[in-house]
């Protein structure tokens, strides 16, 4: 343990604290924590007590490294080094990826000492920003080069991914987050018109769904009363910690919401709606996730896709609001037009029909005409045969059994089926919802072999986990 760190007094701080949350420190399975966590400080904070300029080494004029590798005056590109850190904020672990590259000017150091160095910094009490600016500042203090770029990626919940250019140049990046080399005779321009700052890094959007393959669709609701969460991520900074926690787990999408439209749910204030919902949908796009807004409100819709939002997922279909076929149509963003009849505080009294999947498939049939003949581009239009609106649970069951019948509209369709009433009938009456996650999971297999485009699911590991066995079944193994 490093003389930054003090054993003892850690030992100590953690007995009270334990104490504090009304915990016995000297019970059986607790009497060795605050050692254990004196020690891991100890490891996690063993940057506190050394020198990253004094890591990086003594530099070599250019010619060979002091590990016997070429060089060049050309930009110098180290990519994928991995670290961990931990937030000052909450003092939780992050862990990310680092990129650098630099300029030389006439001094080089061994590619391998840059991740000692980065070691040494990442292992403090950190902000991501701020460790960007140390790994920078230290190749500037050891190497004085023409420019030196450094680019972080992270999933944690306290900041944004961001990247950060020295003074002296600015390096524009390229695929993944390299370098371009130097045009002859000029200098690097900025990647961006504010300082020089990088463009936010995260989770690519590109992601799409193939036959057999669907796109998992992770529910954020900002809501306090969502009926699948009670509100565990009602507020800005919870709902983007839950996102980025679905995308760990394997989401290509993130949909936001901040309206119930759980049974027998009140209609939320618009205002309200759009405080709840576009910050989120702000500071998940500048990440990089692909994101959804979950709305029936053409307002809400438009300052979504503003935020960067590059899905409008309506309930309604467009028909709780009439202008939101002309947003949609103004805008490049993908629109999925759901099955639908009625607020949720009246659609259970909505639920008759003859034949249910005939009578959905028309319905979906006659909104998509009215969307296209509003403006709305048909390869943009995905269709949701609306598991739970106005429908009970046989109608529920029999529109999974014929999905294909919906497919024949000859437009994606997304299954929203997670943790739903007619699955939690299949459980123990006292069964918790998230107890739904299983069959949730079956059911995504299921419509995956239907041919679905997208399933929106709650838990998003169980769903991928039932993916890849449903994958690895149908392919025996095979890649």
């Amino acid at each position: 343990m490093g003389d930054a760190i003090d054993g003892p007094r850690i030992e100590a701080a953690v007995r009270e604290l334990l104490l504090a949350i009304g915990e016995d420190p000297d019970r059986p399975g607790l009497e060795r924590t605050p050692a254990r966590v004196a020690e891991s400080f100890g490891e996690l904070f063993a940057g506190l007590d050394a020198d990253p300029v004094a890591a990086l080494g003594e530099p070599v004029p250019l010619g060979t490294t002091d590990a016997g590798e070429a060089t060049t005056s050309d930009t110098v590109i180290v990519r994928d080094l991995g670290f961990r850190s931990v937030c000052e904020h909450h003092l939780l672990p992050f862990l990310g990826t680092a990129h650098v590259a630099y300029v030389p000017d006439g001094r080089v150091v061994g590619l391998g000492r840059v991740p000692a160095a980065i070691d040494v910094l990442a292992a403090r009490p950190q902000l991501q920003e701020r460790l960007a600016d140390e790994i920078a500042d230290a190749l500037e203090a050891a190497l004085a080069p023409r420019g030196v770029l450094v680019v972080l990626e992270a999933v944690h919940g306290c900041v944004t991914s961001r990247g950060r250019v020295s003074r002296r140049a600015r390096p524009s990046p390229s695929s993944p987050a390299g370098c371009s080399p130097t045009p002859p005779g000029g200098r690097r321009r900025s990647p961006s018109s504010a300082g020089g700052r990088m463009p936010e890094a995260g989770v690519p959007t590109g992601a799409e769904a193939r036959p057999g393959h669907p796109l998992v669709m992770g529910v954020v609701n900002v809501t306090p009363d969502s009926f699948s969460d009670g509100g565990r991520w009602f507020g800005t900074d919870a709902a983007v910690v839950h996102a980025l926690d679905l995308v760990r787990d394997g989401a290509d999408i993130v949909d936001v919401g901040g309206e119930s439209t759980r049974p027998g749910a009140a209609r939320v204030d618009p205002e309200e709606e759009l405080r709840r919902v576009v910050p989120v949908v702000r500071e998940l796009a500048a990440l990089g996730l692909r994101v959804s807004v979950d709305t029936m409100r053409a307002a809400t819709a438009a300052a979504a896709v503003e935020a960067g939002a590059t899905i409008v997922n309506d309930v309604s279909a467009g028909l709780a609001d009439a202008e939101m076929a002309r947003v949609v149509a103004g805008s490049d963003a993908t629109y999925v037009a759901m099955h639908w009849r009625g607020h949720s505080d009246r659609m259970d009294a909505l639920a008759e029909y003859g034949d249910v999947v005939t009578e959905v498939r028309d319905e979906l049939a006659a909104r998509v005409d009215a969307l296209e003949g509003a403006g709305v581009a048909r390869d943009r239009i995905v269709i949701d045969p609306g598991l739970g609106f106005a429908k009970r649970a046989e109608h529920n069951w029999q529109l999974l059994a014929r999905l294909d019948e919906l497919g024949a509209l000859g437009l994606p369709v997304l299954v929203g089926a997670s943790r739903k009433r007619f699955l939690g009938a299949l459980l123990d009456a006292d069964a918790p919802v998230s107890a739904r996650d299983l069959p949730t999971a079956v059911v995504s297999v299921l419509s995956a072999r239907a041919g679905a485009w997208a399933v929106r699911v709650h838990d998003v590991a169980s769903t991928r986990l039932a993916l890849a066995v449903g994958e690895a079944w149908q392919s025996g193994g095979r890649e």
